[in-house]
């Protein structure tokens, strides 16, 4: 590997990958791969490797060797977060890099504006993907509540999608409420155009639903809905709030003590080298390019890594 490397003319190896586990033996870097990597330098070839996502317990690095370039994954301490104030005082916090509503307005479901031809038991037409199926003149000038499912982490829905459904609707707004089956994901902020928050929390998303669904008005004897009651109003969450505690390891991020062998001594190397944006990671952005799979953990501080080392060596070359 290295030395076609080398014939190719590579001046930098990167590698996003680590062993899945300490190899044995009296030292974790007589392995393999990095005896090759070893070689790659002698040839005069930067190798640099992530640290790992094996956080956050000690010793956790998995890229051990003195002569790899070793980045871990750390955040910064600025928090977008807006919030959406129900009509009965509560406050609910949330996420979106949104503007906020200029008063209060009213909160329909999409489950409960569906056209008539459609029914409300359909697969995923909470999701607010195809406006086709809602009924503008009862989402016209509202608040449209949509689910935020495993789909939308899948990428089968998207917010870009949900928030033309509202546009084309005339909604004045949307609010995502997180779907109980969404465990343990991680909302950043999400870029919006109109009015918006994504409620991230499942407990918040009950408090949400179960005030909407009390205000309801129905008829006594069809039980339709004669009157959505419930209102709120979007505070926006474009401004940047500071906590102060910045920059710090993200919690996934492998780091050390180096462990020297599989008893885990120590191996007097500092490990990881360096550590780089892995969360929450600022900069341009193209509005076609929101809803994009976001480049999360080690993948992508390795490259603005690579990329300093290019400027550097750009610059040393001139």
């Amino acid at each position: 590997m290295h030395s076609q490397a080398a014939q190719d003319g590579v001046d930098i190896i990167s590698l996003s990958i680590t062993p899945n586990r300490r190899p044995p033996g009296i030292a974790t870097f007589f392995n393999p791969i990095d005896m090759a990597l070893l070689a790659a330098v002698k040839a005069g070839i930067f190798v640099v490797q992530a640290a790992g996502n094996t956080g956050p317990s000690p010793k956790s690095i998995f890229s051990f060797s003195p002569w790899i370039f070793t980045v871990g994954a750390a955040t910064h301490d600025r928090v977008y977060s807006n919030s959406i104030v129900l009509g009965n005082n509560v406050t609910i916090p949330g996420v979106g890099l949104a503007p906020g509503t200029d008063k209060s307005y009213t909160l329909v479901s999409a489950l409960h504006a569906l056209d008539e031809t459609v029914a409300a038991n359909e697969m995923y037409v909470g999701e607010c993907q195809d406006a086709s199926v809602l009924n503008q003149d009862l989402v016209q000038g509202k608040l449209l509540i949509c689910s935020y499912s495993i789909r939308f982490v899948l990428g089968l829905s998207t917010i870009k999608q949900a928030l033309l459904t509202a546009k084309n609707l005339s909604a004045a707004g949307v609010v995502f409420y997180m779907d109980p089956f969404v465990i343990g994901f991680q909302l950043n902020p999400v870029p919006m155009k109109l009015p918006g928050i994504i409620i991230p929390s499942s407990d918040d998303s009950k408090i949400l639903l179960q005030y909407y669904n009390s205000s309801l008005e129905r008829d006594g004897a069809t039980k339709k809905i004669v009157k959505f009651g419930a209102a709120a109003c979007i505070f926006g969450g474009l401004k940047a709030n500071y906590s102060y505690s910045g920059p710090k390891i993200m919690y996934y991020s492998a780091r050390g003590p180096d462990p020297e062998d599989n008893f885990l001594d120590d191996a007097d190397i500092l490990k990881p080298n360096i550590v780089a944006p892995g969360n929450s990671i600022w900069a341009a952005w193209s509005s076609l390019g929101t809803d994009s799979i976001e480049f999360e953990g080690i993948v992508l501080q390795t490259q603005i890594i690579i990329g300093m080392r290019m400027k550097v060596l750009s610059l040393c070359l001139a």
